[in-house]
C-alpha cells in the first residue's frame, strides 16, 4: 500500500510532480520558490515509480548538496516512510 503525504504545494511544483512522461524536466524559481523541496519529491516519486532503477541527485557544489539536499531528501524519505541507509 502506497504512503499518502497531503501538503500544500506551489503551481509550479505540483506541475512538475503531476508531469510523469516528460524526459527532461526543469524549475527555474527565485529563492524560496521551493525548487529543493519539489526535486527531492520528485526523486522520491520517480525512485517509486520505478523500482530497481539507478538515479542520481546532485547540486552545483558540495555545501548545496550536504547543507541543502539532503537534509531535504531524509526529509522526504520519512515523510514517505521509506527506510534508507546513507552511504558517504
Amino acid at each position: 500500500m502506497a504512503n499518502v503525504v497531503n501538503v500544500e504545494v506551489m503551481p509550479h511544483q505540483w506541475e512538475l510532480l503531476a508531469d510523469t512522461t516528460t524526459k527532461i524536466l526543469g524549475l527555474c524559481s527565485g529563492y524560496g520558490g521551493g525548487k529543493t523541496w519539489v526535486a527531492v519529491r520528485k526523486a522520491v516519486q520517480l525512485m517509486m515509480l520505478n523500482p530497481g532503477c539507478d538515479g542520481m541527485i546532485t547540486e552545483p557544489t558540495h555545501p548545496l548538496l550536504t547543507q541543502v539536499l539532503y537534509p531535504e531528501l531524509e526529509t522526504a524519505l520519512d515523510e514517505f516512510g521509506i527506510r534508507y541507509k546513507f552511504n558517504k
